[in-house]
Parts: structure tokens; sequence; C-alpha cells
């Protein structure tokens, strides 16, 4: 037997997400013979134009096709369907065709025209199409509504993924030489959100990676992470991080700087392990631009003449750039739209510089004892974060001159006074209005994800970064 549908298929990615397509002879009749060899171990069989299978980021359609069912009965699923955002849609539903004996045929999933992009207008309908469309209703199915996901929920979604990822971690730190697998192993074990393997995991996840390499590159974006900071508490004198000793301060700035060195060299050997070159050249152009921006945050200190933008421009450089190249990992392991990943690219961009403001007004409004670290101390370090730059613009003649004075000589001898000119003048406020701008701007980026838990995850993490009070 067989029947008349009228479908739409978006073809984004049918090879990652286990879909097996096929192409529509001249005759507009789907050609099975090509996949005899192939059906009986796939789940799903997606129908679709070539065409458009190449193009892959637009909505192919169709029309009334006339579908052979007799040859699809080892199929578990046909997927004739759209995702609600011109992507394919995986959920399996119970909609079965109620005439004839279709409900003893694999699950139908078919949407209308109105799913369809206004510049990819189908072309005009047959007659025969018309009264095939007026015969078989079309079944629509509601946008599903956004998952209620806290960072708890978030973490125990990706439990498994981060185990295997911290047992790589352990595997990779190791080295013949005992100083260095000592010390790494303490800053890799001190603590930390592990955000940005998350965002790999989550990112790989959200476009339907089934490999592991997102293990491997989650690894090497916390390895570049890791380098960084102990390069950083070096330049910065620091003396605590994560609520511990630094590792400076425990075996000397030297050891620490040497190590910072192994854990770049040894992501760098991981990377490699991608077989990608565009895998590569994101990761080495972030590592760049971040010893760029640790460079320009340097040009910055002890100076109170830093404006907002230059500032901007340090989080971009400095804590921003890793968000990037983590959320745009997982787009291009999963074989994503060049679009795509750029738009996961600027997430990540927009996501970074929300938690880097969040933490500038953590460093004047939490306890030591949450954050890890001393209160106040960019200023002691003479940093002009956001809340000094602001506060400097709005406060009185009296406190932007002690402002600009701490900023220049450092230390926290200060600290109470400016502590008290940046609440006065709302400048922790406007702070935390960036971020949440910034987080917000996040969240739009994420509008060609394909419809999932994991999407929600990457909202609820942009959310996170600007709630989190640690």
């Amino acid at each position: 037997m067989s029947h008349l549908l009228a479908v739409m298929l978006a073809a984004m990615e049918l090879d990652d997400l286990n879909l097996l397509a096929t192409t529509v002879r001249l005759d507009r009749r789907g050609d099975l013979a090509t996949l005899d060899h192939r059906r009986t171990d796939r789940d799903i069989l997606a129908i679709g134009d070539h065409q458009h299978l190449i193009d892959l980021d637009c909505c192919a359609f169709f029309g009334c096709n006339l579908l052979d069912f007799e040859g699809l009965t080892l199929g578990n699923l046909i997927l004739l369907a759209t995702g609600f955002d011109y992507r394919v849609h995986l959920e399996r539903l119970q909609l079965l065709p109620t005439q004839g004996d279709c409900h003893k045929r694999p699950r139908i999933l078919a949407f209308t025209q109105e799913y369809v992009k206004p510049h990819n207008k189908p072309p005009k309908e047959t007659g025969q199409a018309t009264k095939a469309r007026q015969k078989y209703k079309m079944l629509k199915i509601p946008k599903p509504q956004q998952a209620n996901l806290n960072m708890d929920a978030v973490n125990n979604l990706l439990h498994e993924d981060m185990t295997a990822v911290n047992q790589l971690i352990e595997k990779r730190l190791h080295s013949d030489v005992a100083l260095v697998n000592q010390l790494s192993s303490y800053i890799i074990n001190s603590g930390g959100k592990r955000l940005r393997p998350l965002l790999v995991l989550l990112s790989a996840r959200a476009f339907g990676y089934t490999g592991e390499q997102h293990f491997n590159l989650a690894a090497v974006v916390e390895f570049i992470h890791t380098a960084t900071l102990l390069h950083d508490d070096v330049v910065d004198a620091s003396d605590r991080r994560r609520g511990n000793e630094t590792a400076n301060s425990r075996w000397g700035n030297e050891a620490a700087v040497l190590v910072g060195d192994f854990l770049y060299s040894r992501a760098f050997q991981m990377m490699v392990e991608s077989d990608s070159m565009h895998v590569m050249r994101i990761l080495a152009d972030a590592t760049n631009v971040i010893a760029e921006g640790e460079v320009m945050q340097l040009l910055n200190c002890n100076d109170p003449d830093t404006t907002e933008q230059r500032y901007l421009d340090v989080i971009h450089c400095k804590t921003a750039k890793l968000f990037e190249a983590a959320a745009q990992l997982g787009a291009v392991l999963s074989h994503a739209p060049a679009k795509t990943g750029q738009n996961m690219a600027r997430y990540g961009m927009h996501l970074g510089t929300a938690f880097q403001l969040v933490d500038d007004v953590l460093d004047y409004s939490a306890s030591a004892d949450k954050i890890g670290k001393n209160i106040g101390d960019d200023l002691a370090e003479g940093k002009p974060t956001l809340p000094l730059i602001r506060a400097m613009q709005q406060g009185t003649t009296r406190q932007s001159s002690l402002i600009r004075q701490a900023i220049k000589e450092g230390g926290r001898e200060h600290i109470g006074a400016v502590t008290a000119a940046i609440e006065s003048t709302d400048a922790i406020a406007y702070t935390a209005r960036k971020a949440r701008e910034a987080a917000d701007k996040a969240i739009q980026c994420l509008h060609d994800v394909p419809p999932s838990i994991y999407a929600d995850a990457l909202k609820t993490l942009a959310d996170f970064s600007v709630n989190r009070t640690f």
C-alpha cells in the first residue's frame, strides 16, 4: 500500500543525529534502493530532497510524495518532519494515522507549511497535492516548554561525561617528573567549577554528538585554563586561590611557571589527537588571544584612566575567549553549519563576559570564604575593574580622587572607603546589570540550537553565571 503525505524535512546534521537519508528522484518518489544495506541497523529513517541535504541549513519541501510503506517495514520510525525551528525533531511521539492499516506501520511525524522559512517557500502544490492535504490531516506538535533546570540538575545531566573527563585529566596529568605530578595535581584538584569543560560537553551534546572526542577537548580546555591560573598567580603575586594556598606560594614562582608551561604543552599534544585543523586553529587562536589579554591587563594595572571599553577588551581576551572556544568546539565536533558554530562562539563570548563581570561584583560584595580568595584582591593589585571605573565616573570629586589614588598605589589601605564609594554610587548594581545584559545576549545566540534538555542547560548556564554567589 502507499499513502500521500505532505512532508518537510530540515536536513541539518543528519549523519550526526544518526539519521538515514535518501534522495528523491525526479518523479518525486523516495528512492529506497540505496537504503537496503544500511537501514536494518538504524532506528530512524529520514527521506528528503538531495540538494537540501547538501545545503544543510535550509528546509527541504517536496510537497506530497508517494511513499511506499511496504519498503519501510524494517524501520522502527519514519521521520518526516522538521523541528520547531527548522531542525529534525527526534521525539518518538505516538502519533499514528487512523485510516487503513497504517497503525501497523512505523510511526509518522508530519508538519505543515507554517514551519518553512519565508525565504524558502515551497513550490506551488499540484491539484493532487491539494487533495492529499485535505484527505490526510497534518499532525501538529506543540512547542516543548523549557525544562526548569538548576546547576545541580545540569551537573547531574552530565555526571557520566564529567566523570570520564576527570578520569582523562588524571591520566594525562602524569609525568615522569615528580614535581610536575605533585604541583599539577594540586592545582587541578583544588576545586573550581569546571564550567569550561562543562561547556564543551553541553555544546557537543546539544548538537547530537555521540563520539568521545569531546572528553578529550574538555580536558584540553581545562588544562589551558589551569595553566593561565598558574601564570596569573605568579604575575599577581597571589597567595590564595579557590580557598587554598596558591601553587606559587607553596612551591615558588619558578615551579608554578614551568608546570604551567607543562600544562600548555600537554594541552597541545592532546588537541592534535583530534586530527582536526579547525579544532586546533580554534584552540591555538584562543591561547594566543588569552596571552594578549594578560599583557593588556598588565598595561591597565595601576592606571586609573582605564576606560570601560578598555576593560571590556581585557575581559573578552583574557576570560571570555576560552569560553568562546569551549562553546564553539562542541558545534565543530558535531559538524554543525559554520553559522551555527559562530553563534555558539558568540554565546561563549557573552557567557564569559557575564561570568567575569560577576567575579568583579563578588570581589567587593561577597565573603572571602565564599569566593575562595581575599576580598579586594583586584584593588590590592591595582586592577581598575568595572565597579571601580563606574564609581570614579559617578562619585564625588573626593570619591573619585580616593579611588584613583588606590588604583595607582595598590594595596588594601583604602579598601573600606573605596567599598563605601562603590556602594554609594550603585557601581555594583551597574556592573551586575551589565552582566545580566551579557547573559541575555548569550541566550539569544542559542536560537538555532535544536530543542533539547541540553539546549535548556545552556540557558541555565547563562543564568547561573549572573545569579551565583561564589
